[in-house]
């Protein structure tokens, strides 16, 4: 990466793989990279890092869901203590609705 300008892009797509590091780059980029995100060097290849770490064991695009059950709530937001199991909706869409009904 000798070339001063870089497609900013390909590089943070590269590094959140952890296909290359920050010390790969050359000193301007760094200081671009670390300045727009606001970090140090070293905090943010340690955030590339747990990136890459993470995705490594991600489920990929297409990967069956596990299998689980969750309990209804009714309009009010009451738990109703009826169980639903995902695999008994194989035959139609789901939405999961995740948020705080406190």
């Amino acid at each position: 990466m000798n070339n001063p300008k870089f497609d900013l892009f390909a590089v943070m797509k590269q590094l959140l793989a952890g296909e290359m590091r920050l010390s790969d780059l050359p000193q301007n980029a760094i200081e671009r990279l670390t300045d727009m995100m606001k970090s140090d060097a070293d905090t943010l290849q340690a955030r590339f890092d747990q990136r890459a770490a993470r995705e490594k064991t991600a489920p990929k695009p297409g990967t069956e869901a596990p299998g689980f059950n969750l309990e209804l709530i009714d309009e009010k937001g009451t738990r109703t203590g009826e169980m639903k199991a995902l695999g008994d909706h194989l035959d139609k869409p789901v939405a999961l609705l995740f948020g705080s009904y406190t």
